[in-house]
């Protein structure tokens, strides 16, 4: 009876670990699974914008329209996206007017960036600005700059230029800060992103604290905070609170059908290095599949240097469990048996 009282046991423990799971971890599982259905619905959104009658538009009514398509691909297809880029560079060589040949070149930089072609990225932002920036279009040259120089920083080669390209994201973040709308949302995030550059992380984590209290903010702003404040977190050593809002941040990018993304990405990281092996795996695999069905080249080569990593820590995992399984398994069949011997015993 004891060998029975022990296999019961053994069970019991063994579902009840099964069973814990964490709400919110779950969501972003049932997210991940949708994903496709989420996609095929945003695709169909875009279908139909592109299927659009477009005969009756002049030039820049069409500039506009082409505009509106090209913000939906953005972070969802970038060869589409570049598709209507060129279109409207194409318009603006026939629109005689600087607004519209700065914003083509713009939104070419934006492409050429998000595919890994900086040099292109900086060419394009170069022509924009040969004969100065048309007032309205400021916020979006800066933050092009700044999230440039950024990108070449995670990939310097040496300390002196990632110092060097951290600088000139420091330049354009103040710049930035200055041509927002004084108390947005969007100039607080900036203010709290560069806060965060010069090691204030604390005031950083309480101005974006503060802004939320007093505001109610949208779905979008709610995951752009969250990256914000996954990173800070992130910097001060506390996980528990990275791990929370990077959730927040992946969910939200589920949600909008967005496949380039860092949250899911991160995310995946910090599991790997906490030992939850088997999420890490699923999300690192999500988010390369994703990089590849959006085009992202950038963000797939960056993923493909480190899915290799966790692959073989998912593989060195799975043999283990197997084994345990193996053991697990013989366990209860020795178990029975004895179980089975006992009551012939008796």
């Amino acid at each position: 009876m004891r060998c029975t009282y022990i296999f019961l046991l053994t069970f019991l423990v063994m579902m009840g670990a099964c069973q814990k799971q964490d709400t919110a971890l779950c969501e972003l599982d049932y997210l991940i699974e949708r994903r496709y259905a989420i996609h095929a619905h945003h695709q169909n959104d875009l279908d139909s914008l592109c299927r659009m009658p477009m005969e009756q538009l002049n030039d820049r009514d069409r500039f506009v329209r082409y505009g509106q398509i090209f913000d939906r691909y953005r972070a969802f297809n970038i060869d589409s996206q570049l598709v209507y880029a060129d279109k409207r560079l194409a318009l603006s060589r026939s629109i005689d007017d600087a607004f519209y040949r700065e914003a083509a070149q713009m939104n070419m930089s934006e492409v050429m960036m998000r595919l890994g072609m900086y040099h292109d990225a900086i060419q394009y932002l170069d022509s924009s600005s040969a004969k100065g920036v048309i007032d309205v279009l400021y916020p979006y040259y800066y933050n092009l700059r700044r999230t440039l120089y950024g990108l070449m920083a995670d990939f310097a080669i040496s300390e002196a230029q990632q110092t060097s390209y951290l600088s000139l994201k420091r330049l354009y973040t103040d710049s930035l800060m200055q041509v927002q709308e004084p108390g947005s949302f969007y100039q607080e995030v900036v203010h709290a992103d560069g806060l965060c550059a010069e090691g204030q992380y604390t005031e950083a984590l309480g101005l974006l604290s503060r802004y939320e209290s007093q505001h109610s903010i949208s779905a979008d702003q709610q995951a752009i905070s969250a990256i914000t404040k996954a990173q800070i977190y992130h910097k001060l050593g506390m996980t528990d609170q990275e791990k929370e809002q990077l959730i927040i941040s992946a969910c939200s990018d589920m949600q909008a059908a967005i496949r380039e993304y860092i949250s899911l990405r991160e995310l995946a990281l910090l599991l790997y290095h906490s030992g939850d092996i088997d999420n890490a795996y699923r999300y690192m695999r999500c988010a390369i599949e994703d990089a590849k069905a959006g085009c992202a080249r950038g963000r797939t080569i960056e993923l493909g240097m480190l899915y290799p990593i966790i692959e073989s820590a998912y593989q060195r995992h799975e043999q283990v469990h197997h084994r345990l399984l193996i053991g697990f398994m013989s366990s209860i069949e020795i178990l029975t048996i004895l179980f089975v011997c006992s009551l012939r015993i008796q």
